[in-house]
C-alpha cells in the first residue's frame, strides 16, 4: 500500500475509533449486543464519521468501498486465524 494511502486508512480508522471513545462518554453501550456488531448504531456512526472525513478529503466511491473492504477483510483474517492453547 502506498505511504499516502496507508497515512489516510490510519487516520480514518482513528476517526472511526475516536468517535467510539466520544461514544462511551456519553454512556452509550459500545457493545449493545441486541444487535449484530455490524448492525450497531454506534459501529454505524463510527463508519459514517470516518466515510464523511474521506469524502472531505476527496475520496470516491471506490476508494470508500475499498477502505471498507479493507477492515472487513482483515476482521475476516483475524477471526479465521487458528487459536492454540497456551501460545
Amino acid at each position: 500500500m502506498p505511504p499516502a494511502r496507508m497515512a489516510r486508512t490510519l487516520y480514518l480508522d482513528l476517526l472511526h475509533e475516536l468517535t467510539h471513545l466520544r461514544q462511551l462518554d456519553e454512556g452509550l453501550d459500545l457493545w449493545d449486543e441486541r444487535f449484530a456488531y455490524v448492525h450497531r448504531p454506534t459501529e454505524i456512526e463510527g463508519h459514517a464519521v470516518a466515510i464523511e472525513e474521506g469524502r472531505r478529503l476527496g475520496m470516491t466511491s471506490e476508494d470508500v468501498s475499498d477502505h471498507l473492504a479493507a477492515l472487513w477483510m482483515g476482521s475476516h483474517v483475524e477471526s479465521s486465524t487458528p487459536r492454540f492453547p497456551n501460545g
